[in-house]
């Protein structure tokens, strides 16, 4: 429920295809539309498992003037077999993860979400501003702005949740006054610039 008192329900998709799948009332999954979108799940231009990530490949088939056929969204979420129920029956994918150009890669060969990084760093008590940048060397900065009188409280938290997240990977958390750009036209929270090739 939001404030107005509605139920509210998420729709993924795209410009180029339209609607690709859409929460029901269980929101226990996106429904996939296959009535109108071809969806697959790739990684390693191959097909992916149930209950493992992989790259959205659509296909759209009612944009006759223009067709959509095996276009890679950028876009990372998991194909799931569990029936929904609500019993549409349609097939099911769940975990949209966000862009995969945003995907800080570790060096134990694990690939983390941009919206798993802000989950665990956005409720750091005391972090008014925080900003996660991957090099190419795979070393990876975290840029934070504290408000609380105890730095060093807030930065041993900053500290265990990267730990977490990122395990052996080099990690330089360094303070600043302002994280945010208000100039940037499009402000990246988590921006890998290791991921510029396919998942």
């Amino acid at each position: 429920m939001n404030s107005l008192g509605a139920e509210v329900f998420d729709i993924y998709g795209s410009t180029e295809v339209g609607a690709i799948a859409f929460e029901c009332p269980t929101h226990t999954a996106y429904h996939v539309c296959i009535d109108a979108t071809v969806v697959e799940f790739l990684r390693d231009d191959e097909p992916v498992s149930s209950g493992e990530a992989g790259e959205l490949c659509v296909t759209g088939l009612h944009k006759w003037a223009t067709p959509v056929i095996r276009y890679r969204i950028g876009d990372v979420a998991v194909p799931i077999d569990d029936e929904c129920p609500c019993g549409r029956g349609l097939p099911l994918m769940r975990d949209i993860q966000g862009r995969i150009v945003d995907f800080v890669v570790t060096l134990d060969g694990r690939y983390v979400s941009p919206q798993l990084i802000m989950y665990t760093l956005q409720d750091v008590e005391g972090v008014d501003q925080y900003r996660v940048v991957q090099n190419k060397d795979y070393s990876i900065e975290v840029f934070i702005k504290i408000s609380s009188e105890d730095v060093d409280a807030v930065l041993q938290d900053v500290r265990r949740r990267c730990s977490l997240l990122f395990g052996d990977t080099p990690t330089d958390i360094r303070l600043v006054d302002r994280v945010i750009d208000a100039s940037a036209p499009k402000f990246k929270i988590v921006e890998s610039r290791v991921m510029k090739n396919r998942f």
